[in-house]
This record gives structure tokens, sequence and C-alpha cells, in this order.
């Protein structure tokens, strides 16, 4: 039985999104949602801007795996971030090679190895897909409008489908790797695209889940852990935690009436 969850992600687990490359918070996501329906508390060690690198290279993983969490549920939901660009540095120099911020090969073997890790600590390790980009609302709405559009447009060869397809080379190396580890693959990716409604579940930014997307995220979620029996699992957990209580509760009723008789 999973008796608690932690969650290792960025701004989409933590319900951002990028208003003039500031982050701002949705009323909810899919975290809290998950929480209320589950009622259960779920630890978001998620952050804006969180990269596996540098999770990895923190050595939050290898603390977290020291403790016993046999039984346990670890989630990473990481990646997206790996695969953007320094836009500053592409600005400056358009015609030039620019790697992301996590190279692909060194993204594969971190991922590895970090799953590899958190497995160590009995942990049942989930990982998540990468949200998918509407690449032309994250270049009109984000990129265009913070640097040279022109001049990003020619690091993309003039097509702002790049940006998508880039993308999917990491989501790619993410169920390959997931999937390697023996780990559990929650797509929610490829759920999203087949609505043909993308951009009505995601921000003007183009990159994070709306309110919309972020309930449907949570949706999918609690129907996947249906599947797993693990939303009865809890609740039967649940009981039981509240049978103790209320034994504990008799017992200190029945002491003090034995006192008060005495």
């Amino acid at each position: 039985m999973t008796e608690k969850i932690t969650i290792f992600g960025d701004s989409i687990a933590k319900g951002l999104f990028l208003n003039n490359l500031k982050p701002e918070n949705l009323k909810t996501n899919a975290v809290l949602l998950l929480e209320e329906r589950l009622n259960t508390k779920i630890e978001n060690n998620s952050k804006f801007g969180q990269t596996l690198k540098k999770v990895f290279e923190r050595g939050i993983f290898d603390k977290f795996a020291k403790e016993n969490h046999d039984g346990e549920m670890v989630v990473l939901a990481l990646g997206g971030n790996d695969a953007d660009y320094n836009w500053t540095e592409v600005e400056k120099s358009p015609q030039s090679f620019h790697a992301p911020r996590t190279p692909l090969c060194e993204f594969e073997t971190m991922l590895d190895v970090s799953l590899k890790i958190l497995k160590s600590s009995g942990a049942k390790v989930v990982v998540t897909s990468l949200c998918p980009v509407c690449a032309e609302d994250y270049f009109d709405n984000v990129l265009s409008k913070n640097f040279d559009a022109q001049k990003i447009l020619e690091f993309l060869q003039g097509d702002k489908q790049n940006i998508y397809r880039h993308q999917e080379l990491f989501n790619l190396a993410i169920t390959k790797i997931a999937y390697q580890n023996n780990c559990t693959f929650f797509d929610y990716r490829s759920e999203m695209l087949k609505l043909n409604s993308l951009n009505g579940l995601l921000c003007q930014d183009g990159i994070h889940p709306n309110e919309r997307g972020q309930q449907f995220v949570s949706n999918l979620a609690f129907e996947k852990l249906q599947q797993a029996n693990f939303v009865e699992a809890l609740k039967q957990k649940t009981q039981s935690l509240q049978n103790v209580v209320l034994s504990s509760a008799n017992l200190k009723h029945f002491a003090f009436k034995q006192a008060i008789l005495k």
C-alpha cells in the first residue's frame, strides 16, 4: 500500500505559468486537485525553472534515497526546462550552435541514474511525460515579446515548429528510459494530443497547462490511480487509522469512567 506521494517537478506541477517571463499562479493545479480527491497530503517538491540537472547535481535524489521509502510513491515530472534554450544567448548569435540547458545525451544519462537511485529507496517510481508545447503561442506570446523575433526565427531555421520537435526528442528520451528502468510512465502528453484541442488546455504562453489543462491532468491521474487500486487502498488505510483513533478514544473514555467509579 502506498502511504505517501512525493513529487519532484517544475512550474507545471506547481501550477504556474509565464506572464512576460514572470511566473504567476493559477487558481488551482493538478496536485491540489488530486490531494482533494484522495483526501491525502502530497509532498510537492516542485519549483519554477527546476531542471533534472539541478536536482541531480545538488544530490537531492541521493538524500531522498538515504531514507527508506518502501511502499511510497515518488513522481518525477522534470525535463521541460532541461530542453529549453538560453534564449538570451540565442538572440546574440542566432547563426551559432546552441545546446539546450541540458544536452540530450547528458540528460539521458542523468535520468537513468536518477531513476535507479530513486528505486533503491524502495519507492514506486512514476515518470511523467512532458507537457506538449504549442510552438506558435510560445513564439508569438513569449519569445517574440521578450527577444528579437527575427533573430530567434533565424535560429529556428524559419520554422517555429522546431520548438515542438526539439522538445519531443526529450519526451522520447524520457519515455525510453522510464520503460528501461521498469518505472510507471504517466503519459498525459499523448492524451492531451488526442483531443485535437491543445490550445484550449494551455495558457497563452503555450507551454503551461491552464486551469482546464490542470483539471485534465488531475482527472487522468486519478483514473490511473484507480486502475492501480491505489484509491481503494488509501481509503482502507484511512479507515484503519480512523478505527485506531476511535479505539484509543474509547479506551481513554473507559479508563476515565473507571477512575470516577473508584
